[in-house]
C-alpha cells in the first residue's frame, strides 16, 4: 500500500517535493490600549450624569467615555472629580507629556433626576434634568440671586416680537470649594457665570413651548417635560434680572448594591487602572469598598486590570507609618499605594500655594504612567506639582520602597518633582521578579498585562471568528505555535523600536480534549534603576 500524506488540502501519495505558503496571521497584529482609566463614584454629594440606578439614564447608559481634558471637564464639571481630570489627562509640567487617553466614568449611586417647575396654572409644565443627582439641583450665588451650580431657567421677553417671550435653560459653572476653602478653578462664586445650555424661539404658548421641546435636539439630550393644558404666557411669567427658577429635588444615595450592579456592568469592560476617588486608611466604609475593589479585580476583571487608592493626607508625619501598614495589609502586585500631600503655587492664595491631598497626587501619578508605554519606568518621571508636605528623607524613601507605597520628591539633578519608583504594594519585593511571576515592579506588571490582553484580542479575532469555525483540522499545533511566534515576534524591541519585551523562547503546545494550552517563555523589557560608575585612578 503507498504511503499517504495530506498537504495543503490534498492527499499526496507520489514522491517527490511539494510547497505552499501560508499566511501566519489572516489580520495585522491589534495592540490593546493601555491608558485607559475609570473612576466609580460614590460620592452622593459629586456625581454628574446618570448613575447605575437612576430614574432616566441608567444600567449601561450611565456608563460614560471621555476621551480629552475638555470632554471630561464637560461631565465632571465641579468637586474633587473636576479638580483631578487635570492631573489625569495632562500630568507632567513638561509640553507634550501623554497622560491618559480615555477616562471612563459611572455612578454607583441610586438617583433621582432635578425638576423645574413652570408656574403656569391651571395648566402644568414640569422639565426634568438627564444631569441627575445632588449636584444638578439650582444653586443660587446669594439668597435668592443668580445661578451658582446646578440649572435654572429663566424667562425673558422675545426681541423681534416683544409680545412673545424666550425660554432659557442655564447651567451654573461655580466649580465648588476647596478644603482649603478657595474655589477649585480658583473663580469666585460671583464671578462664575451661568452657561446656556438652550433657549427656546419666541413663544406666545405652552402649546407654542412643547412642541419646541418634542422637536429640539439639544433640549431632548438634557432634559425632558411633561405637560397638561393650555396656557398663554404673560407679562408676569418674565423673572427678573439674574433670577432663575431652580432645578430641585434630585436625590442621590449610595448603597453596597449599588457598587455591585455598577461592578456586573465594568467587570468585561476594556480598562486598565480603577481609581477609587477616596481616601483609605480610616477603617470605615472607604475601607471596606477599597477590599472590595480589590478582589474585583484580582478575581472577578476579565484581563489583568490594576487597581489604584490613595492613602491618608492629613498633612501630619504620622501619615507615613499609616500607609505603610496599609500597603502590607493589601499586598498586592494589582494594587497602587500612592503616599502624600503635594503644593502648587498660586496667585491666589495668600500663602502662595495651596495644598493638595492623596486623592490628587494619585490622579497625577495614574495620570503619568498610564501616558507611558507599558515598558517605559515610572521612576524619575516628573509631575505638575511644586511642593511636598512633609518631604521624605532617605531614610523614609527607603520605607515607602520596602513596603510598596507610590510617591514622590524633589530631584536636584533633575529639577523637579519626580516619581521615586513605579511600585505596588506586593510585599514579597526583594527580587525583580519572584517565581511564581509575581513583581513589586509596576512595569514588569503592565507588561504581562499587555502580553496577555493582546494575545486574548488578537486570538478571538483571528483564530475564533473564522467563518469556517475552529477545530482540529483548521488550527493544528503547528499553525498555533507560529501563530503565537508571528505575535511574540511583533513585540520584541529592535535598534529602531522599543518594545514590551527583549526576546522570547520555548513555545510549546499540547492538546487537552477539545483545548489546546500553549505555553511560552520571554525576556520582558524591564526597567534599569540603577547604575553603578567606579573609576580607577592610576598613578
Amino acid at each position: 500500500m503507498a504511503t499517504t500524506h495530506y498537504f495543503n488540502q490534498r492527499e499526496i501519495k507520489l514522491p517527490g517535493v511539494y510547497s505552499s505558503v501560508k499566511s501566519l496571521s489572516s489580520t495585522p497584529t491589534i495592540s490593546t490600549p493601555y491608558s485607559r482609566a475609570l473612576i466609580i463614584n460614590i460620592d452622593p454629594n459629586n456625581s454628574y450624569g446618570g448613575s447605575v440606578n437612576g430614574e432616566l439614564t441608567k444600567g449601561m447608559d450611565s456608563l460614560y467615555r471621555m476621551r480629552s481634558l475638555s470632554e471630561a471637564q464637560g461631565l465632571l464639571r465641579g468637586g474633587k472629580l473636576f479638580h483631578i481630570t487635570e492631573p489625569l489627562f495632562r500630568p507632567s509640567r513638561s509640553a507634550g507629556v501623554n497622560g491618559i487617553s480615555d477616562l471612563f466614568y459611572i455612578n454607583a449611586l441610586t438617583t433621582t433626576a432635578p425638576t423645574i417647575t413652570f408656574s403656569i396654572s391651571p395648566a402644568t409644565l414640569v422639565v426634568k434634568v438627564k444631569d441627575e443627582g445632588l449636584a444638578s439641583n439650582g444653586v443660587n450665588v446669594s439668597t435668592g440671586v443668580g445661578l451658582a451650580t446646578g440649572y435654572g431657567v429663566t424667562i425673558t421677553g422675545g426681541v423681534r416680537d416683544t409680545s412673545k417671550f424666550i425660554i432659557k435653560f442655564w447651567r451654573g459653572t461655580f466649580k465648588g470649594t476647596h478644603s482649603d476653602g478657595l474655589p477649585y478653578d480658583e473663580v469666585l462664586i460671583q464671578n462664575a457665570k451661568p452657561e446656556l445650555i438652550v433657549q427656546s424661539p419666541e413663544v406666545s404658548t405652552l402649546v407654542d413651548l412643547i412642541t419646541w421641546m418634542a422637536n429640539d435636539t439639544t433640549f431632548n439630550q438634557g432634559f425632558t417635560f411633561t405637560s397638561s393644558g393650555e396656557y398663554s404666557f404673560v407679562a408676569g411669567d418674565k423673572t427678573d434680572s439674574n433670577t432663575y427658577i431652580l432645578a430641585a429635588t434630585g436625590t442621590a444615595t449610595y448603597a453596597s448594591t449599588d457598587l455591585e450592579d455598577v461592578l456586573e456592568i465594568v467587570k468585561d469592560l476594556d480598562f486598565n487602572v480603577v481609581l477609587f476617588n477616596e481616601k483609605v486608611g480610616d477603617e470605615g466604609a472607604n475601607d471596606t469598598i477599597a477590599t472590595r475593589l480589590q478582589y474585583f479585580v484580582q478575581n472577578e476583571v476579565e484581563g489583568e486590570k490594576f487597581l489604584s487608592l490613595a492613602g491618608k493626607s492629613s498633612g501630619e508625619t504620622t501619615d507615613l507609618a499609616a500607609n505603610i501598614v496599609l500597603a502590607q495589609n493589601y499586598n498586592s502586585s494589582q494594587v497602587w499605594l500612592t503616599h502624600g500631600t503635594v503644593r502648587k503655587n498660586s496667585m491666589f492664595s495668600p500663602k502662595g500655594y495651596r495644598e493638595f491631598d492623596s486623592i490628587y497626587l494619585q490622579a497625577l501619578i495614574v495620570g503619568r504612567i498610564l501616558g507611558l508605554p507599558p515598558q517605559v519606568p515610572a521612576t524619575f518621571k516628573n509631575l505638575n506639582i511644586d511642593g511636598i508636605v512633609n518631604p521624605l528623607n532617605t531614610i523614609q524613601k527607603e520605607d515607602c520602597l520596602d513596603s510598596g507605597l507610590l510617591t514622590v520628591y524633589y530631584d536636584k539633578e533633575l529639577e523637579g518633582f519626580v516619581i521615586l519608583r513605579g511600585v505596588n504594594t506586593l510585599q514579597n519585593n526583594n527580587v525583580l521578579q519572584n517565581p511564581d511571576g509575581t513583581s513589586f515592579s509596576i512595569q514588569l506588571t503592565r507588561i504581562s498585562a499587555q502580553l496577555n490582553s493582546e494575545l486574548v484580542v488578537n486570538a478571538k479575532r483571528t483564530i475564533f471568528s473564522r467563518e469556517d469555525g475552529t477545530n482540529r483540522f483548521t488550527l493544528s499545533p503547528e499553525y498555533l505555535r507560529d501563530w503565537v511566534n508571528t505575535y511574540l515576534n511583533s513585540r520584541v524591541a529592535t535598534e529602531t523600536r522599543d518594545n514590551l519585551i527583549i526576546d522570547y523562547s520555548d513555545i510549546n503546545v499540547t492538546r487537552e480534549g477539545d483545548a489546546y494550552r500553549v505555553t511560552y517563555k520571554f525576556s520582558p523589557n524591564n526597567e534599569i534603576a540603577f547604575l553603578f560608575i567606579t573609576g580607577f585612578s592610576i598613578i
